[in-house]
């Protein structure tokens, strides 16, 4: 009974076995309360965005956490370390490290086991002070770190984006095992030091640790992060010689690095030739299909996987939503967005951004806001986008009001914020508003704009017409020699008739990207709205002379459930 109840993953199974053996007179003791705890401690998962997936779930973990709590104090188990420990878990995996943190201070005699468990929490809070800080503490306290220790400081290091420490951290261990440097290894590619990562992994080689799948997958995201094909076609051989090239974790990351490396053929062979298809080489392959522009055949092959009773993952539904996106397909993705409400994804935060990404992106604005305000949690992705869509859609005054919920809600803005913000600030011609946001980047959140921050609030300042106060910011910017920066003055020079600036512009853009048409169309088209024919038939000649050629422009449109791309030369 006791180890059933310890398999169980869901919380209300769990508890429903915990009352059967309550009704049965089964002795409840600080094993069972223990499994119950260990059942609670399993949903604990954050996002990569440092937000929990499943705010419910977190929340009945939580609450039933809390019942046992009291339950054990009340049968007078609050000194057993056993079940101490438990508890610890329950609240560092839950986030809830306040909690956690009491329950370690009632600890008469913490064990080695209480100490990990506080630096994983710590950790996966990326709070990498705090972990340092218990990882000192366990050590004057008179105990030796091992190496799940080890690891959970990389953990906390890494994820703090601190490898430099990480890696101090793994050269301090005497014999790291195949996890401590999956761990390592794991950093650098996440913090994409993918030469780093390649390097450690020929040195794990070196010092005779085999790797393992977790490994191989890690460094062939590595080699597709740098486009390093030929890395990959040698993982890939070695792969096949050791017949690890059919486990699908294997292949799942066999399929992404022939993707990101533009070989999508390769990737559709390792797909086809797979023995059993699990939900990771679908997932892999509709990425790949995705990201090679084929978003036509990504969303049949997601419907070849539904047809198959696969289920989809809410990284599934991600990803066929922004091939409607990327199709500009309101319908499919509503088709879409139906079937992720039977399957239980919609309040998922990372499917809930998507959601509004897609809605944002195929002009749908009030169904972006409805979804966006239905979602239990959200980070700051979906709080982006949201602003961002508002912005693109033309709805200015609706997107700062967004962003000035968002800082009320205590929310912290970002780099991508700002960019989102200013950009409906231009669009809008909120021109002193978006200067005192753009001002506020530094002042007041910390944040050193760069070069889209300058660029938007230039664009805001053009569109104007305020070309004096744009040529002043430009002429402090450290970005002054970046060709969308004088596109941008260039583009609002048409608008105003503002020939001497838009002359200046096209100068500059000619000497910094002297193969694009773009300088060449826009200037003509300012001549040619100011009647100056003589001067559009210089730049005509000049385009010809210089073997430039226009790129022609293209636009989606959706008709009877089709979608259509027009071209125009």
């Amino acid at each position: 009974m006791m180890g059933g109840l310890g398999r169980i993953d869901g919380v209300v199974e769990a508890l429903e076995m915990f009352r059967m053996m309550s009704r049965k007179g089964v002795r409840i003791d600080s094993v069972s309360l223990s499994a119950v705890l260990s059942v609670c401690a399993k949903g604990g998962e954050y996002d990569e965005f440092g937000c929990y997936e499943n705010g419910d779930r977190l929340l009945r973990n939580v609450v039933l956490g809390e019942q046992i709590h009291g339950l054990a104090f009340k049968l007078g188990f609050e000194h057993d370390l056993y079940l101490s420990n438990s508890l610890l878990d329950m609240y560092a995996k839950n986030g809830i490290m306040k909690s956690a943190e009491m329950v370690f201070h009632t600890l008469g005699k913490p064990s080695i086991v209480s100490w990990n468990i506080m630096i994983a929490g710590y950790g996966q809070k990326g709070n990498s002070g705090k972990a340092i800080e218990c990882f000192q503490r366990m050590q004057f306290s008179g105990f030796k770190p091992d190496e799940v220790t080890y690891i959970n400081m990389l953990a906390a290091c890494i994820k703090c984006g601190d490898v430099e420490a990480a890696r101090q951290m793994f050269d301090n261990m005497s014999c790291p095992s195949v996890i401590s440097w999956n761990a390592i290894i794991s950093g650098y590619s996440q913090n994409e030091n993918h030469r780093e990562a390649i390097d450690l992994f020929r040195e794990m080689q070196f010092q005779s640790v085999k790797p393992d799948r977790t490994t191989v997958t890690v460094i062939l995201g590595s080699c597709a992060g740098m486009a390093f094909l030929e890395g990959g076609k040698q993982v890939h051989a070695a792969l096949q010689k050791a017949a690890l090239h059919t486990d699908n974790y294997v292949a799942g990351g066999l399929i992404g690095m022939y993707s990101k490396c533009g070989k999508i053929e390769r990737a559709e062979l390792i797909f086809s030739s797979m023995p059993e298809l699990d939900i990771v080489c679908w997932n892999s392959m509709i990425a790949g299909l995705t990201l090679n522009s084929l978003n036509r055949e990504a969303f049949m092959l997601f419907k070849q996987m539904r047809q198959g009773r696969m289920l989809p993952t809410e990284f599934s539904y991600a990803t066929v939503l922004s091939c409607c996106t990327k199709l500009s397909s309101l319908f499919q993705g509503r088709q879409v967005h139906s079937q992720i409400v039977k399957d239980g994804y919609e309040s998922d935060v990372f499917v809930g951004t998507a959601l509004v990404d897609m809605y944002c992106k195929c002009g749908d604005i009030d169904g972006a806001r409805k979804h966006f305000d239905m979602m239990p949690v959200r980070n700051i992705v979906t709080w982006n986008e949201m602003i961002h869509g508002y912005a693109q859609n033309g709805y200015g005054d609706e997107a700062v009001h967004l962003y000035e919920d968002m800082i009320a809600s205590g929310a912290k803005p970002d780099a991508v914020t700002f960019i989102a913000v200013l950009t409906a600030c231009s669009h809008s011609g909120l021109v002193d508003l978006g200067f005192r946001i753009f001002n506020s980047m530094k002042s007041e959140h910390g944040i050193d704009p760069e070069l889209d921050h300058y660029t938007c609030i230039i664009d805001c300042l053009s569109r104007a017409g305020h070309f004096h106060d744009a040529e002043l910011l430009m002429e402090k910017m450290p970005y002054r020699d970046d060709p969308i920066v004088w596109e941008v003055v260039l583009s609002s020079c048409r608008v105003h008739g503002n020939v001497s600036l838009a002359q200046q512009a096209a100068q500059e853009l000619f000497r910094l990207d002297p193969e694009s048409s773009t300088p060449y169309v826009l200037l003509a088209n300012i001549y040619s709205s100011l009647g100056r024919w003589d001067d559009v038939r210089v730049i005509r000649e000049l385009m010809s002379e210089k073997q430039i050629v226009k790129d022609p422009g293209y636009s989606w449109t959706e008709h009877k459930e089709q979608d259509t791309c027009l071209f125009v030369g």
